[in-house]
């Protein structure tokens, strides 16, 4: 292998290794329900969702996973 290739795969595999260094900044998902389909997403440290109780449905996801 070319050296510079050996590099990039060392460095992959120290990053992988080191899941501190990931950070979320922002993130939108699609679920597609069986009446509609709702758009989920996250950015500036703040959970959003279009549907009609997404109140209850965010704070239940924060309360779950310590954000």
């Amino acid at each position: 292998m070319q050296s510079s290739l050996i590099s990039k795969v060392q460095k992959a595999q120290q990053y992988a290794s080191e899941p501190q260094r990931v950070h979320v900044e922002s993130l939108r998902v699609r679920f597609e329900g069986d009446n509609n389909s709702h758009c989920v997403s996250f950015a500036a440290g703040r959970w959003d969702c279009d549907c009609a109780v997404s109140y209850t449905h965010l704070r239940a996801h924060e309360t779950r996973h310590d954000l």
